[in-house]
């Protein structure tokens, strides 16, 4: 018995080291050695320059530097607007949804087709769409009458542009969580409303909006997260212009180390955007957790 429990457990173990012998190679390995490689001096170029150990000094040149606040604070930003605004939009199309009956399948598949086209090529589209001189958005003002704006090209409107795109794009998913979150409220509470003579947002309000608070907080996860690693949309459009408009924390440690070729300062940016990311995550979870 001893034996063939020995066997088992040598069987089991040839079957996960592969896998675990993976992970530690594109995960892991990568991870340790940008850590390593934040606490050098190395610049592609900059041949000239030896590559030589500076402990903390990447990252306190980081903390002082004002292009890495503001693209903080530029993200910051687009988060909080675009996930605000996911959260509206997605509720309101999944409350026109829920009540109706023929056609919903047709209905939710379209209003799934922004999210599954791939971000670059939601990029190309918003630079059609918004541009200043063809775009289609500006044709429409056109007729009527309404003055022409340069969308992505002024720094007053390009971060508003991106944030546009972005919940173009991912309303659906919030959509999507949303409506299988009403499915799922019992018909009894409703019922209940309707023999107390609640109104519609009341029982918006008090029955529908409460009872889908953890589905909020699991959008809110997702969305948030994603909306700090965005990348794709916002350098086919602007690449962080113009005059840093659009420079995200993404687009900033991109632009350090393969613009600037700065790759010590570069690998250390990327460490301070994941233990921000796991800081954040970690928060959110929490507040999940606490909700449940």
């Amino acid at each position: 018995m001893k034996l063939r429990h020995n066997y088992e457990y040598t069987v089991w173990k040839w079957y996960v080291f592969p896998a675990l012998f993976l992970v530690l190679l594109v995960g892991i390995g990568p991870l340790f050695y940008s850590l390593f490689i934040s606490t050098h001096q190395y610049n592609l170029a900059k041949v000239q320059i030896p590559y030589k150990f500076v402990g903390l000094k990447n990252y306190a040149f980081l903390f002082t530097d004002p292009h890495v606040w503001n693209a903080f604070k530029l993200t910051v930003i687009f988060s909080t607007a675009s996930v605000s605004l996911e959260l509206i939009f997605g509720t309101f199309m999944a409350l026109l949804l829920i009540d109706v009956v023929r056609g919903r399948n047709v209905f939710r598949s379209l209003f799934l087709i922004p999210m599954v086209i791939t971000p670059i090529a939601v990029g190309l589209m918003g630079r059609y769409i918004f541009d200043d001189a063809v775009g289609i958005v500006n044709w429409v003002f056109r007729l009527f009458d309404l003055p022409r704006i340069i969308w992505y090209g002024n720094t007053k409107s390009a971060l508003i542009t991106m944030i546009i795109l972005d919940v173009w794009e991912w309303s659906s998913f919030v959509f999507l969580i949303v409506l299988a979150g009403l499915m799922g409220i019992p018909n009894e509470y409703y019922e209940a409303a309707k023999v107390e003579g609640a109104g519609f947002f009341a029982v918006l309000f008090r029955i529908t909006l409460p009872t889908l608070r953890n589905v909020y907080l699991l959008a809110m996860l997702i969305r948030i997260i994603d909306t700090f690693k965005e990348f794709d949309k916002v350098y086919i459009m602007t690449k962080g212009g113009p005059d840093f408009a659009t420079d995200l924390i993404t687009i900033r440690n991109y632009t350090i180390a393969f613009k600037e070729f700065n790759i010590g300062l570069g690998s250390a940016f990327s460490i301070i955007i994941l233990i921000v990311m796991i800081l954040l995550g970690t928060f959110l979870i929490r507040v999940v957790q606490r909700a449940d």
